[in-house]
């Protein structure tokens, strides 16, 4: 009996906490109201959440590293993780990740293609996970997968990463607008989906059209990447009711 009450409130906890969450997606109210989520006149939609450097500054540490450990010619393996879920008060509710592994052919000591091969893995788990959220808890998550402003989001703490720019420049070079024009956007349904890194514009004025920053342009690609990144191993996780300890 009694463990049968426990499954019960554990169910009735899951999918309160779900709820909620599916709600705070759906809705997006608050998080444009407090500027975490904002519409920008050159970058359009981002989710500055998604701009914290965080686990993206240990990965492009960590690649650094290995990077200049090894010789030109060598390989060297590197595994890069994303992560979502949902915290309150030190505790995580529900934890959901993927990471993946990949051997890297160091063919120059050049920086540039460095932050190059950095960015194909980085934009690879990106999608991975947007597309994970597709799937995870029974889909309850399908309303977050590219939301408008996640991809942008990340392009922008990738730069942040690298030392590239500051979370100020990238706000500046964006074009920060008054939160009434984002939360306006929202109510005319101009706040969809993007599976992208280029910007789905809701606002151009022939006066002056939005320009994408060449900043958040400079690694984004790389001729045959093939040649110097082998895919390896795909691990997907989810954890329930944790102490964070992140």
């Amino acid at each position: 009996m009694i463990k049968k009450k426990w499954i019960v409130g554990f169910l009735i906890i899951t999918i309160g906490v779900i709820a909620v969450q599916l709600w705070r997606i759906w809705n997006g109210h608050a998080d444009m109201a407090a500027g975490n989520i904002a519409y920008t006149y050159n970058c359009a939609w981002v989710d500055w959440k998604h701009a914290r450097p965080g686990g993206i500054k240990t990965f492009v540490d960590e690649f650094s590293d290995e990077f200049a450990q090894t010789p030109l010619n060598e390989t060297f393996k590197i595994t890069y993780e994303q992560q979502g879920g949902f915290r309150r008060s030190g505790y995580s509710f529900y934890t959901y990740s993927i990471s993946k592994e990949y051997e890297v052919l160091k063919l120059s000591n050049d920086d540039i293609t460095k932050k190059k091969l950095m960015f194909q893995i980085f934009k690879d788990v990106s999608y991975l996970f947007e597309n994970q959220q597709k799937e995870i808890l029974w889909g309850t998550l399908r309303l977050s997968s590219f939301r408008e402003g996640d991809l942008m989001g990340n392009l922008i703490g990738f730069y942040i990463a690298c030392g590239e720019i500051t979370q100020e420049e990238a706000s500046e070079l964006c074009g920060e607008l008054p939160i009434s024009i984002s939360l306006q956007l929202k109510k005319d349904n101009k706040f969809e989906a993007n599976d992208s890194f280029i910007p789905k514009y809701r606002i151009i004025t022939d006066d002056k059209p939005p320009v994408f920053p060449t900043q958040l342009t400079r690694y984004n690609h790389i001729e045959n990447f093939e040649k110097y990144i082998i895919p390896l191993d795909k691990t997907e996780k989810i954890t329930f009711f944790n102490k964070d300890i992140s």
